[in-house]
């Protein structure tokens, strides 16, 4: 509280006759959608493993929400756009191929 009431004595010193009071706070964000972005990211290399070829995000992430059981389009859209950041880092680090047009994501063979 006390730092709010030292914010109040500064607005006053620009703005004596301002109404500190009917300023309203800003709310904070947070990323609730995005909670189970590493969970995704797990499933996603397990079902990498087990395809017998690429898969697109758009694949994976259903195979995702079948798994989970979710049927909620806003939910397999997040997922999917996740899955597109984070399957694109490992594919950066050698983790993942990936193929274009569309984006096809398979894991590598190892020799």
């Amino acid at each position: 509280m006390a730092d709010l009431a030292a914010l109040a004595r500064v607005i006053r010193l620009f703005d004596p006759g301002a109404d500190v009071a009917a300023i309203k706070p800003i709310r904070t964000w947070s990323n609730r959608r995005g909670r189970n972005a590493p969970m995704w990211s797990r499933l996603a290399l397990e079902i990498l493993r087990q395809a017998n070829r690429p898969l697109t995000g758009r694949e994976i992430a259903r195979r995702i929400t079948v798994k989970l059981g979710i049927k909620d389009p806003r939910t397999l859209y997040s997922i999917e756009c996740s899955l597109q950041v984070t399957l694109a880092g490992y594919a950066a680090e050698g983790g993942l191929r990936m193929e274009t047009s569309p984006k096809r994501w398979s894991v590598p063979q190892r020799d």
